[in-house]
Order: structure tokens, then C-alpha cells, then sequence
């Protein structure tokens, strides 16, 4: 109902209409500023901004030195100029501008924000995801450290990363890395420092190759510094009686995520921290190796406050708990009631849905809450079943809570959800329309809310013109309930379609994008003119042809686009 819609805000406040992909792409279009910057990866995590816990994408600026101009492809560009990153981007999942693209609320160079929880005082990344060459840093050639107007700022490394290159040392790298610059360039003095290993995938594997990781850390902000945090898995093939799994090329039936691993973007520290006590396997790791490894109360709070339940386990969980959930033996051997991951049609293919995070209330739960959530339907069907929910947030951390629905009536699917959008008149007849503009409509993530005893169906609409160097846009935001099925420019628009005005407050409605004069209506408007404008002329021609069924259909679309426009008058 419209007051369940209005006392869920902190819900509603935090829904995603915004899609990692396109995201990072526009990232990529907006905010590298030079051609040797990459946002090469995309997170989504939760920050306290102004009081609320908010849910936010963040990519760090990393430095990709192959983007630098053949004529730049030098030693000292690549191993003593060029040797870092710089900040990263953020922006809030829920919102948009009114050009339809994320709105950045940590953007540019030096980084600039309007939150002190999002401020980055050190915003220099030696250690990333892209890294891959040595460096050497305190020599007599300044670093570059970011662009100006007219010149470039520099710098010198002031952290205690790296190797002191004294003459053996310098000899030994010259051997190691196969060049003479190391112990012959003149800009190399006593203060240099060699930092290696510096892609942090491969240091962790480095220092504990007996762990199996995930391949996709992510960046953190705390007290104006940049942290990466990834996971670490204990895993054994050989644990009896269970069903073994394909994860990175590997066959295993044991899997704990035992092991959150933290990494200094700017010094490369790297610290281990046991997250599951009771795991025997990374205890004996522990007693083998002492000082490796530490407690997960020894992290720094700030940071404790960004760990998250992995997807790569998450989805592992999901995968065997589509059959294990059924406990009688009998309908367990017969697959009687057996699930599957849920399907969408995203960016026009029919895909299964991905775990995605949730900020909001569990059912019962007044406080909002970081959740991690998969979908489930029946088996070979598209009516929804149930959802699987994995906590993270302080002490409820690692709880898995698993909601089934009644079995007694329907309860709609993501792909029954994305046949009725096709089905609708009014949504497909637009979607063809931008089609034929020279456009394409990229379908986003279709978010399946609980909210009180019922699901709402929230999915983004792209469009993105086909011309080179195009941004996709938020064109507009579906949203379904039970029968109900709208298309409008803005989320609080959708939901006061469906609920009614009361439904959504002037608050949250100003920051959902309740606008009067909504351009994308009048841009809507123009299309159509000029649409109607083109079939007049096409219709007239074929008359002139005689082509009385080219004539026919023009005219016939026609008057489609002019029932259109009376209804958007």
C-alpha cells in the first residue's frame, strides 16, 4: 500500500537504477581525463554520508602506462615517471542527472566531494589491480602525479614500500628485470627504492599460495586513505561425502571464506585476517605460519565496516542450495521440488541473475541492512519460489536467512516480469520508437525489492546512441507490481503512478527526481514530431510510386505516433 511504500524510504532511498557496467563505462568517458587513466573495476559497498547508511558504486583511477603514446613508451615514462594512480570515483546507486547518467558525488582530479566521509587526502595508488611493472621512486626524476591546466603536478614517494637500491642491489635487479638502465641510469641514487609486486592479485598469491582468492578485490575509503580488501578461501577436494564445485578452475567440496585480506594502496602492507575461527583448515595455516595472520578484531573498525559477504561464495551457496534445501529423502531424490537461479532479460539477453547487494529492512527488522540477495523460481518454470539473503552487516555477518513464498498462488518471476514489459503496448511501442532513432535500448538489471509481504519489480531503461564514444543514459525506470505495470522518468514518479501520491514524501521525491516540466517527456514530444514528420513524407512518396502497401503501413504507423502525442499532451 501506499503508507507500506512511505514507512520503507530508507528502502526505497537506496534502490539501484543505476548498472555497474554503463556505469563504468561512463566513468571511463567522464572522469579518466587523460588516456593513461583506467577505472579498470567497479564495487558496490555502503558509506555513512550525512548520518544514513547510503549504497554507493566506487572505481579507483588507475594508471594503465600501455594507454601512453607510442612516442611515450620509454624506461623512464614507464618505470620512473609514470608510477601511480590517483583517487577514484563514487556515486550514489539510487540517483541520477538529469542527462540520465550516474550523479558523482567523489569526482575529478585532485578528488572533490561534498562528503568528509568520502574525502581522500591520499589519493596515490601504487598498488592496484593494473599494476604490473616494477617502479623506482626517490630518484632525481619527479613523479607525475596528476594533470593541471597548463603543466603537470609532481611528486616523490613518501611511503616505506619498495627496496633500497644500493650497488648489490641494483646489480641483482639489473639481473632480475634483464636491464642495464637499473644500474646505469644516473637519475638512481642511494634514497631510490624498487617496489615490485605491486598487482595486488598476484602479491596475495605470492604470500600465501596455499589460499585460493577471488579474482575481484574492491576499494575502500577510510580516513582520507585507499584500501583494497579481497577474499581468501580455504579449500580441500577431498572432504567426504559432498558435492564438489568448479570455482577458478579449480574442483573442490570444501570452501571457507576464512580470510579477509587488506592491502595499503599507497605502502602495499598487506595483512591477513582470520574471519572464521571454527575453520580447522586455516587454524593449522595459523600454527604454521604465526605471524601471517591475525584476528578480524585487530582490523581497524573503519575498515570492519566495509567487509562483505562474497558473491564468488555466495554464489557457490545458492548454486548447491537450489537442490539441498529439500530435506526429505525421497522428494530430494526425485527432484520434486527443485529451484532455480532466476533469469532476466538484461542488455537484451536472457541471463541468470547475478547476487546483488540491498540496502534495506529484512522483513521484521526496522533497521536498514547491507544485504546480499539471489532470487530463486520453481525448476523448468518462472514463477518465483523464494530468495536467499546473506547478512553483513556487524554482528549479524555471515547469516544466511532463506524466504519461500506460498505455494497456493502466483507469485511473479523476473521473467514473467519481463514478458509483461514486452507485452505492454504503451512500454514496447516506445522501446521500438528509440530503436529506430539511431539508438539502442539497453535493458538493466531487473532488482526484485521485498518490501513488507510483497516484491516490487524495479528495472532501468539505457539508451545509447549508436554514433562512436557514446554515453548511455537512464532513459527511464520500470516498475511492476502485482497487476501493475509503468514506465516513468524517475523512480518516485513510478512509485506515485502505482501508490498514489501519498506514497512517496517531498523529501525523498526531490532526491528520487520528481521534476516538474519533465525534459524527458518533451524530448519524448520531439521524437515523435519528427517521426511523424519523416512517415508523412515516406507515406507521399510511396502515393507518388503507387506503392499502395508501403502507403498503408506508413499511414498506419502514423497514426499510432499520433495517438501517442495526444496522450503525452
Amino acid at each position: 500500500t501506499a503508507s507500506d511504500i512511505a514507512d520503507a524510504e530508507d528502502t526505497i532511498r537506496n534502490i539501484r537504477i543505476n548498472d555497474f557496467r554503463p556505469t563504468q563505462a561512463i566513468y571511463n568517458q567522464l572522469q579518466s581525463i587523460r588516456l593513461y587513466y583506467q577505472f579498470n573495476n567497479i564495487s558496490i559497498d555502503r558509506y555513512q554520508l550525512d548520518g544514513e547508511q547510503r549504497q554507493v558504486f566506487l572505481s579507483p583511477r588507475e594508471m594503465d602506462i600501455t594507454r601512453l603514446p607510442s612516442q611515450a613508451q620509454n624506461w623512464i615514462n614507464q618505470h620512473l615517471k609514470f608510477t601511480h594512480g590517483y583517487g577514484a570515483a563514487v556515486s550514489p546507486v539510487n540517483e541520477v542527472t538529469p542527462q540520465g547518467q550516474p550523479r558523482l558525488v567523489v569526482r575529478d582530479i585532485p578528488p572533490q566531494t561534498e562528503y568528509p566521509e568520502l574525502e581522500i587526502t591520499r589519493p596515490e595508488i601504487y598498488f592496484g589491480t593494473l599494476k604490473n611493472n616494477y617502479v623506482i621512486t626517490n630518484t632525481s626524476e619527479m613523479e607525475f602525479n596528476y594533470p593541471m591546466e597548463d603543466t603537470n603536478a609532481e611528486t616523490t614517494y613518501s611511503g616505506d614500500a619498495g627496496i633500497p637500491l644500493n650497488f648489490l642491489n641494483r646489480i641483482a635487479f639489473s639481473i632480475d628485470q634483464r636491464t642495464s638502465r637499473i644500474l646505469l641510469s644516473g637519475a638512481i641514487n642511494s634514497e631510490s627504492r624498487i617496489i615490485t609486486n605491486r598487482n595486488i592479485n598476484e602479491r596475495v598469491e605470492k604470500i600465501a599460495p596455499f589460499l585460493t582468492f577471488e579474482s575481484d578485490p574492491y576499494l575502500v575509503i577510510n580516513e582520507g586513505n585507499l584500501y583494497w580488501i579481497t577474499e581468501g578461501y580455504t579449500t580441500s577436494n577431498k572432504y567426504p561425502y559432498s558435492q564438489q564445485v568448479n570455482f577458478n578452475g579449480n574442483r573442490f567440496n570444501y570452501i571457507r571464506n576464512s580470510v579477509k585480506v587488506l592491502i595499503d594502496a599507497y605502502n602495499g602492507s598487506t595483512t591477513f585476517y582470520i574471519a572464521e575461527s571454527d575453520d580447522p583448515v586455516i587454524n593449522t595455516y595459523a600454527s604454521i605460519y604465526p605471524a601471517l595472520f591475525k584476528d578480524l578484531d585487530e582490523m581497524p573498525e573503519g575498515m570492519r565496516a566495509h567487509i562483505k559477504y562474497p558473491v564468488d561464495l555466495f554464489e557457490i551457496q545458492s548454486n548447491i542450495f537450489s537442490n539441498y534445501h529439500m530435506t526429505n529423502p525421497r522428494t530430494f531424490f526425485n527432484r520434486e521440488d527443485a529451484w532455480s537461479i532466476a533469469t532476466e532479460k538484461y542488455h537484451n539477453s536472457v541471463v541468470p541473475i547475478k547476487p546483488y547487494y540491498l540496502n534495506m529492512n529484512l522483513p521484521g527488522n526496522d533497521e536498514i541492512e547491507f544485504i546480499l540477495v539471489q532470487p530463486y523460481t520453481a525448476f523448468q518454470r518462472s514463477n518465483m519460489v523464494s530468495w536467499l539473503a546473506a547478512r553483513n552487516d556487524s554482528d549479524n555477518y555471515g547469516e544466511l536467512i532463506v524466504y519461500t513464498f506460498p505455494r497456493q498462488r502466483l507469485v511473479y518471476g523476473p521473467m514473467q516480469i519481463e514478458s509483461r514489459i514486452d507485452q505492454d503496448g504503451d512500454i514496447s511501442s516506445q522501446l521500438t520508437l528509440w530503436g529506430q532513432q539511431g539508438s539502442s535500448v539497453l535493458r538493466g538489471n531487473l532488482m526484485v525489492i521485498p518490501i513488507k509481504d510483497s516484491l516490487l519489480y524495479v528495472e532501468p531503461l539505457y539508451l545509447q546512441s549508436d554514433s562512436a564514444n557514446a554515453l548511455p543514459e537512464v532513459r527511464m525506470i520500470i516498475l511492476a507490481y502485482d497487476d501493475d505495470i509503468v514506465m516513468a522518468p524517475s523512480l518516485a514518479q513510478g512509485l506515485q503512478m502505482i501508490f498514489g501520491e501519498e506514497s512517496v514524501s517531498d523529501d525523498i521525491g526531490e532526491e528520487l527526481g520528481i521534476i516538474e516540466g519533465d525534459p524527458f517527456i518533451s524530448s519524448d514530444m520531439d521524437e515523435l514530431i519528427q517521426k511523424a514528420n519523416q512517415l508523412f513524407q515516406s507515406s507521399q512518396a510511396k502515393l507518388r510510386q503507387g506503392d499502395w502497401t508501403g502507403y498503408g503501413d506508413d499511414m498506419k504507423e502514423l497514426e499510432e505516433i499520433l495517438e501517442r502525442l495526444i496522450n503525452l499532451q
